[in-house]
């Protein structure tokens, strides 16, 4: 299986590729405000998840965070609206503020692996998914957006927690990239041909992201409740059992929130630097 809480990603991850949609028809201002909340998902889910206790260990969140700002306004502001060359010096400069962060904590330092680890993964993801910006400038490029997000969005509903991995991702595949083909048909530049190999590489790579990332979900049950308040004595009635079962369901959401964050928000962002790669081979 992949999640527990895999329907419950599947949708957000839809959900996502949805508002992003809808902000790039909008343009490409929207669509960088659209971007930095998912961006800002995936970065606040990871460091929930991996369970930071101190200020110096969490601190590598707003390294990260400040990456995707920077990823972003420079996107948005760069004079052709197709490149991400500029890109090229922010994720170094994040890296070297990881470390800068790490080394300047006074808290003993403990977890700073996990730390700088956390930083540098989730920096450079967030700096992946700005590249949608660069797509979204391209010949086509609203399109082309508008067919790699459709088809992520639609191939991660198939991935269910109770169906195998064997069976969910290729359905997603095929589905996925049916949603591509069915969207580029007619559409000048793109087309029926280039839109469903755009389609199948998006949700190819978010699909094996989504699979890597929620293998591990750290800190998934952290706060669940080893027993249910339900089962602890015979002699309470129903709805105190009722009671405790509902406790339960809400501390285990609590407890799931930051990984079903991560697992929506990274299919997103990974999939938006292979999109960029076909869509300047098949669109131009």
């Amino acid at each position: 299986m992949i999640c527990d809480d895999a329907a419950v990603s599947s949708v957000l991850t839809a959900a996502f590729a949805g508002l992003l949609i809808a902000a790039s028809a909008a343009g490409r201002a929207p669509l960088a405000v659209a971007l930095f909340v998912v961006q800002l998902a995936l970065v606040v889910g990871w460091f929930a998840a991996a369970a930071f206790t101190t200020r110096g260990q969490r601190a590598g969140a707003l390294v990260a965070v400040a990456g995707a700002v920077a990823a972003d306004i420079t996107l948005v502001r760069v004079g052709d609206a197709s490149q991400v060359r500029a890109l090229a010096g922010i994720l170094p400069a994040v890296v070297g503020l990881a470390f800068v962060v790490q080394l300047a904590r006074r808290d003993g330092r403990a977890r700073s692996t996990a730390a700088l680890a956390a930083t540098v993964g989730t920096g450079a993801l967030v700096i992946a998914g700005s590249v949608l910006l660069g797509v979204r400038g391209g010949r086509g490029g609203v399109d082309v957006v508008v067919i790699a997000l459709a088809a992520v969005g639609v191939g991660m509903l198939p991935v269910q927690a109770k169906v195998p991995w064997w069976a969910s991702m290729p359905a997603g595949l095929v589905v996925g990239a049916g949603v591509g083909v069915l969207i580029a048909h007619g559409r000048s530049p793109v087309g029926a041909g280039a839109g469903g190999v755009i389609a199948a590489v998006a949700v190819a790579v978010a699909l094996v992201a989504r699979a890597a990332v929620t293998s591990v979900a750290p800190g998934r049950d952290r706060t669940e409740p080893a027993t249910e308040t339900g089962g602890e004595t015979g002699g309470e009635t129903g709805g105190e059992g009722g009671a405790g079962r509902r406790f339960a369901a809400r501390a285990r959401l609590r407890g799931a929130l930051p990984a079903v964050s991560v697992a929506s928000a990274v299919p997103v962002v990974v999939a938006a630097p292979a999109v960029l790669v076909v869509a300047r081979i098949m669109v131009g």
